[in-house]
């Protein structure tokens, strides 16, 4: 259930409410004489229906932010992996962001495709931040400086709080942490007492 129709819902709460009350009124008037209003009870019957639907509203709407922030962070990190594995087939290490968005300023003599295809508005577009961390770093049999492991840890940002954190490695796996949990790298590697994403 998306925002559209949600809002829908309650345009459509309101106005049968507005004509039940007028309704009533008119009958009122027609079958006995006017009696004067008991506005509490009137009172209360909007109040908990307003609350009931801001209620709705308030648990419907984070679900599908929630599934559509988190699976875009996925998306990315799996799609960084790629990046990192192919990266590594050419040199037989592994690459920095950079250097997989722009490898021919890492691969001397380089003019084949990019390996990681990704523009500062599609990053901004996807409420994580991601920040990547090397292992230790070496220099390959063809002379490429790369390093031998490597974490990307993606974080909720500002309009993504209370989501979760991801963190990918050069193994392949991503694990989480619930909302609020630090994620410590030490060489390159998510810790392993972080969640297994099944």
């Amino acid at each position: 259930m998306n925002t559209a129709l949600i809002l829908g819902w309650m345009a459509v709460f309101v106005a049968v409410q507005v004509a039940l009350f007028v309704a009533a009124g008119r009958a009122r008037e027609v079958v006995a004489p006017r009696k004067p209003k008991s506005w509490p009870v009137v009172i209360l019957r909007w109040t908990l229906g307003v609350v009931g639907l801001l209620v709705l509203f308030a648990v419907l709407i984070p679900a599908p932010r929630r599934r559509n922030w988190e699976l875009a962070a996925l998306d990315h990190l799996r799609t960084f992996a790629g990046a990192q594995f192919y990266y590594q087939g050419h040199t037989g290490l592994f690459g920095t962001p950079d250097c997989l968005a722009r490898p021919a300023t890492c691969l001397p003599g380089y003019s084949g495709p990019l390996f990681l295809e990704v523009t500062p508005e599609r990053m901004a577009s996807l409420g994580y931040d991601f920040t990547f961390y090397p292992g230790r770093e070496v220099m390959s049999d063809k002379g490429v400086k790369g390093y031998e492991s490597w974490a990307y840890v993606a974080v909720p940002g500002p309009k993504a709080k209370n989501f979760r954190s991801f963190c990918l490695d050069a193994s392949g796996a991503i694990r989480w942490a619930p909302p609020g949990e630090a994620i410590t790298i030490s060489s390159g590697v998510c810790p392993k007492t972080l969640r297994l994403l099944n």
